[in-house]
């Protein structure tokens, strides 16, 4: 085995303990605030707000970050700092000091967290993934989602346990990501590649702003942040506060169904990925992230419909499918844009554009299912999805055009 495929294994299996982690995270938070708490529907768009907003805040520097130090030891001290949250918030349950402030707060924690690790993670990506980058994407996909999907059903263990030991076991798989982590292996003199780390804070805004002009000035970058725009605002509300609420609401369903529900999604990614890995493809690679967008509003249509729950489940397995391509298509896009020198920083863009309209939408979609319901409000978010997307076709195909004549 070369070098190249052992650090490439190794980067995988923190990549594994993070979403597997997250995985649990998911469907244990909605549970919490949905069920544990019986939140409005307002206040369970406010509380993935929490989770998303410090990550739009702080990505762009988590990004000028990982372009000057050393990823590896970052995401060892990440992860291990990260398990704190949900040790914490089991120490509350099993207490019966839950709290939606203290809710809010553990998202704030996690929030932070990961506005720091996506970047760092990603240009680690860069290091290890060999001349095939689709293939390392499509790889890492996979292993994100079937973790993740893991991770859901194990939430769905509270059902049984109750909320405090599940939190205990996403604390565990988070610390152990830093021990998977410490085996990566690179030679000294690779242990970072940037820019310099004595620079101040003017220094580092210049930098983001140099980054920032870079998307901006480059028709396939620029593109595909528009579309990560799109599937930001209008994906996260419905999956994160709607679904769940729908659950709760509709089928009467307990933490355990809305696992399976979020599993369903995570095993459509794997499928998707697998395909993607086997076969190759994706030439066009913004067209193919448009023509996922479209599926996906057409699925949410359909959801929509207020159909029985094992139609919802199919449905939303056909969305974690054509996810699948909008992801693969999207990273390796900028994985191949990104110049070497500013990488993370480039890639903290694409980290801002899927988490930058994301607590919009969240919150929007809760504010929405207060006034308007539920299942209208899918309605609502599916008919913007195809507006949006006819909007950004041309720009898209151009930019693909561009890129074949290349």
């Amino acid at each position: 085995m070369s070098e190249t495929a052992e650090q490439y294994r190794g980067f995988i299996r923190g990549v594994a303990s993070w979403f597997g982690a997250w995985g649990v995270h998911s469907a244990i938070f909605s549970w919490l605030l949905t069920v544990k708490l019986n939140a409005t529907p307002e206040q369970v768009g406010f509380g993935q707000f929490s989770v998303m907003l410090p990550t739009l805040l702080l990505i762009l520097f988590g990004g000028a970050l990982a372009d000057r130090v050393d990823v590896r030891k970052s995401l060892i001290v990440l992860h291990l700092l990260s398990a704190l949250g949900p040790l914490v918030l089991a120490v509350l349950v099993s207490a019966d000091l839950l709290s939606y402030n203290f809710l809010l707060l553990y998202g704030v924690w996690l929030g932070t967290i990961t506005a720091f690790i996506m970047p760092a993670r990603d240009t680690l990506l860069s290091r290890v993934a060999g001349r095939d980058m689709l293939k390392a994407v499509a790889g890492m996909t996979m292993v994100q989602f079937g973790c993740q999907a893991v991770g859901n059903l194990l939430a769905g263990l509270a059902k049984w346990t109750g909320a405090a030991p599940v939190l205990v076991l996403q604390g565990i798989i988070l610390a152990s990501g830093a021990l998977l982590i410490a085996k990566i292996r690179f030679p000294k003199a690779a242990a970072f590649s940037g820019t310099p780390k004595n620079q101040g804070i003017r220094a580092t805004n210049r930098e983001i702003m140099a980054a920032i002009k870079t998307v901006a000035k480059d028709p396939r970058l620029r593109s595909t942040f528009l579309m990560s725009l799109t599937v930001a605002f209008c994906f996260a509300g419905p999956f994160y506060v709607i679904f769940p609420l729908i659950v709760r609401d509709s089928y009467g369903g307990s933490v355990l169904l809305l696992a399976i529900i979020m599993t369903l999604f995570a095993l459509g990614n794997i499928g998707g990925s697998f395909w993607i890995r086997r076969l190759g493809g994706l030439k066009k690679r913004g067209q193919s992230a448009l023509v996922s967008i479209l599926l996906g509003s057409l699925l949410l249509l359909l959801i929509s419909l207020d159909l029985a729950v094992a139609w919802m489940a199919g449905l939303t397995f056909i969305w974690g499918i054509s996810t699948s391509i909008f992801i693969n298509a999207t990273r390796t896009l900028f994985q191949e844009g990104a110049p070497e020198h500013e990488r993370g920083r480039v890639l903290s863009v694409y980290q801002l554009a899927l988490m930058g309209a994301g607590p919009m939408g969240s919150t929007v979609a809760g504010f929405s299912s207060a006034a308007i319901g539920n299942h209208a409000t899918l309605a609502l978010y599916a008919a913007t999805i195809l507006v949006l997307a006819m909007i950004l076709w041309r720009p898209v195909s151009d930019a693909d055009a561009i890129h074949n004549e290349l």
